[in-house]
């Protein structure tokens, strides 16, 4: 709890309305390690599995930085990152941010990846996108 308020996220700073259908790739059962780099958008949803941008992942230098982090340590993960309830695992989100920000400086990441998981579609078209001209 944080400035006395009953649901609030530490890690973007955010007053959390409706925590039941509130979503984002930080929350424990996707990161149980934890972490405090935004990773990703918050969605917001309902019990039909609708769900919404309520709020984009901040294009730091230092959310960069720690996506760029997340990445050199995803080779584990890769090909075995599932999650439940209609949302993307971790690996995926963090390559999707990375290329959403158009991320250069994690082609050499995806890269390495790619030579041990050549076989990996997602490492394989964020690179493509990540370097097109």
């Amino acid at each position: 709890e944080a400035k006395g308020l009953k649901d609030f996220c530490e890690i973007r700073r955010l007053e959390i309305a409706d925590p039941f259908y509130t979503y984002c790739a930080n929350h424990p059962h996707h990161m149980p390690e934890g972490g405090n780099v935004p990773v990703g958008p918050v969605f917001t949803g309902d019990s039909f599995g609708n769900r919404d941008v309520w709020v984009e992942s901040p294009d730091t230098e230092e959310v960069r930085l720690g996506l760029l982090a997340m990445l050199e340590g995803l080779e584990y993960v890769v090909g075995r990152d599932r999650y439940p309830f209609f949302s993307p695992g971790i690996a995926q989100t963090v390559v999707r941010q990375l290329v959403q920000f158009r991320e250069r400086r994690a082609a050499p990441f995806l890269e390495r990846l790619l030579e041990r998981r050549p076989d990996a579609a997602l490492l394989r078209d964020a690179l493509n996108e990540i370097t097109k001209a």
